[in-house]
């Protein structure tokens, strides 16, 4: 309904959902509602969810939804791994932990997205956007905003290194977690620029006046 509501009003451009909230009803109905009302957010990540891409193969991986309701090629494989807890491994028909079982030799991937309305952008889950390896690699590259899906008891461990990284990127940094019960439910870095100045008329007399208008 809050989608819905967001659509209805166009005031988001993007919209972003915890980690391991992207049930399949879930996506299902996001799906409905952005297909009903058509280009009206720009892009929808649902959080994300353990798959298992080829036989006995899983990932943690979050794929993003585009303005008319399909999946997008926006999607991203989380690269720090973590122990599952065996009551919800078993939710996906494992007995031990599936992170355990996840397929370690091929590499992971930071993916950088370029888009005509958003810019640069990158999609990051959890702790991914604090490991030390992969803010140096997005100070490489000049990203313009990095969404981060999230499911954390508090965002404390990430106040500094987000902070510190939307300043050295000039960028916006987006995390929505899923805080149990901490009142830790967002965290958001917006850059901060300088109001340029007015160019001012030369003095005394001259015949042609360059006036800059700044929107």
């Amino acid at each position: 309904k809050k989608v819905q509501t967001i659509a209805e009003e166009g005031g988001a451009s993007v919209v972003v959902f915890p980690e391991l909230t992207a049930h399949p009803d879930l996506v299902a109905g996001l799906k409905a509602q952005l297909a009903a009302l058509p280009n009206r957010i720009g892009l929808v990540i649902p959080g994300s969810r353990h798959a298992e891409i080829s036989s006995g193969v899983w990932r943690n991986r979050c794929t993003a939804l585009d303005p008319i309701g399909s999946d997008s090629t926006v999607t991203h494989d989380k690269v720090t791994r973590y122990a599952l807890p065996r009551k919800m491994a078993a939710e996906y028909g494992q007995r031990g932990e599936v992170e355990f079982i996840e397929c370690s030799e091929a590499p992971r991937r930071i993916r950088l997205y370029d888009s005509f309305t958003l810019g640069r952008f990158a999609v990051l889950i959890c702790r991914d956007v604090i490991e030390p390896q992969i803010p140096e690699f997005l100070r490489q590259h000049f990203l313009d905003h990095v969404f981060v899906v999230a499911m954390t008891p508090d965002l404390r461990d990430f106040l500094g290194p987000c902070s510190q990284l939307g300043r050295i990127l000039d960028a916006g940094v987006f995390v929505a977690n899923m805080p149990f019960d901490a009142p830790h439910p967002a965290l958001i870095y917006l850059p901060v620029r300088a109001k340029p100045g007015f160019e001012e008329c030369p003095p005394g007399s001259h015949e042609v006046c360059l006036q800059t208008t700044h929107l």
